[in-house]
């Protein structure tokens, strides 16, 4: 009997299931594709539940999809239409975003004679720009340097894409060259289908909605046109008043000022590190030789911190130019595989091509010794780390513990009636060696380990543009030499 009453229900949940499937089949019939992605209208008098228009549809073509809507042709041919226009109303969307984009380059165009002044007026400041003499403790000083290396990498970048978009100039007045003939092939084979679909038109809904799609593709086309032709206005003016090259001057002179800036203010940072490790070191010094012979320890674990100190100075500095130089050689890497494309893509595999990549390639550092480098360095970094971990859990740990312990290697030093007196003062200076010892070499280890890493990433990353430019090298030289008659 269960049996009996779970197969009437499944039936019955069958007979439902097919019903709400039948209703959703009928309800997606024949609906209008999804113009602009514009969700459907389900209110009353509004569009019915699927169908999707664009925001700014025009009156012709809403007009159009009514007619459609409401007519007797089946789905597949209502389908077609609304097809056609959607593609319409795309071609008219595209036309508005081409056509602010030409009046926007046609606005440029008055801007260049003000923009000509305005960059020879910043050069001549910037000519005139002073380096000033960095002020401030060293906490301030170094947070000023590492926003100023922030700043001077930014300014490198702008002055490279300024130079990279010098060499495409001439390369993006060739192509629009090419286009625009392109273009106007275009238009005039879609006004010629344009005005044989009028001609030949029956009146029908799919002869409208197919002479609506053709004369908004040709709109689109002409405005793409006139897009190009202003683009290529403003380069020749942008040429004519050597605005590129002067821009390229003031990045270049922005630059120049940045460094000097930055090496002033480096080397000033590096004085006072030193400086401030010396004095740390001669203090610890003076302090063990007053210190109760109980409280030596801290003494000396201040001296040790001091000199782990000075020590770093030294290696970050050493660290630092290294890093310097790696980055540089990876910058000139990069520019060189660039050139390579830029020159193979604009000149082609010509022998003379041929000639400058194999001279590029002899200029590819020995990516072995990199290898090596790295390998090596990678034991560095790990005690650097390590030292910093130990330096961290030393800062993080308990004062009182540490007093407990001094106290017991050196109880014997330490009369009754004085301990509790030399236990408050090992407590403070704890206090003291966190914040005058232990903080100062935190922050010169996690100094001197950011560097290693960044000089092993920076050398990592020179291996690889290294082996694929040399692949690019080869590739092309071999092809070069494989087509020579």
């Amino acid at each position: 009997m269960r049996d009996i009453r779970y197969s009437g229900n499944l039936s019955r949940l069958f007979f439902v299931l097919l019903m709400v499937w039948s209703h959703s089949s009928a309800n997606v019939a024949a609906q209008p594709p999804d113009l602009l992605g514009v969700q459907e209208k389900n209110s009353a008098g509004a569009n019915p539940v699927g169908m999707t228009l664009p925001p700014d549809m025009d009156p012709e073509l809403e007009s159009l999809r009514t007619r459609v809507e409401s007519s007797t042709l089946t789905d597949e041919e209502k389908q077609s239409i609304y097809e056609s226009i959607g593609k319409a109303a795309k071609y008219r969307s595209d036309k508005v975003t081409s056509t602010q984009s030409a009046q926007q380059t046609q606005a440029g165009l008055g801007e260049i004679a003000d923009r000509v002044k305005s960059i020879k007026a910043a050069i001549t400041a910037l000519a005139e720009t002073k380096t000033p003499a960095p002020e401030g403790s060293l906490a301030e000083l170094e947070t000023q340097l590492a926003a100023l290396t922030a700043q001077r990498t930014a300014a490198k970048q702008a002055f490279d894409d300024a130079e990279a978009a010098i060499s495409k100039s001439t390369q993006q007045r060739a192509e629009i060259d090419a286009e625009i003939p392109k273009l106007n092939q275009t238009l005039a084979r879609l006004e010629s289908q344009a005005e044989a679909a009028v001609a030949s038109s029956d009146a029908s809904l799919k002869s409208e909605a197919m002479i609506a799609e053709l004369k908004s593709s040709a709109e689109l086309v002409k405005t793409q046109i006139l897009e190009k032709q202003n683009q290529q206005a403003y380069l020749e003016a942008e040429t004519a008043a050597n605005l590129p090259q002067l821009n390229l001057d003031r990045l270049g002179k922005e630059l120049e000022v940045i460094d000097d800036r930055y090496k002033t203010l480096k080397a000033v940072v590096e004085s006072k590190r030193a400086d401030d490790a010396k004095d740390r070191a001669d203090k610890a010094d003076r302090q063990v030789e007053e210190l109760h012979p109980a409280l030596q320890e801290i003494g000396k674990e201040n001296q040790r911190l001091a000199t782990l100190v000075q020590d770093l100075v030294v290696k970050i500095d050493q660290a630092e130019s290294r890093l310097q130089s790696s980055t540089d050689e990876l910058e000139r890497l990069r520019k060189s595989q660039e050139e390579a494309v830029r020159r193979v893509d604009q000149v082609g595999r010509t022998a003379a091509v041929s000639a400058m990549l194999r001279g590029m390639k002899q200029e590819l550092p020995n990516v072995n010794s990199y290898r090596l480098m790295i390998r090596q360095r990678a034991a560095e970094i790990d005690d650097a780390n390590y030292e910093l971990m130990d330096m961290k859990d030393a800062r993080n740990g308990s004062l009182k513990l540490q007093v407990a312990e001094l106290f017991r290697k050196t109880g014997d030093l330490v009369a009754a009636d004085q301990r509790d007196k030399l236990e408050q003062e090992a407590l403070t200076l704890l206090e003291d060696q966190r914040t005058e010892y232990l903080d100062p070499a935190i922050r010169s280890q996690t100094k001197y380990f950011n560097t290693l890493a960044n000089i092993s990433f920076t050398e990592s990353e020179i291996v690889q543009v290294a082996e694929v430019s040399r692949r690019y090298i080869n590739e092309n030289v071999l092809w070069t030499r494989s087509t020579q008659p």
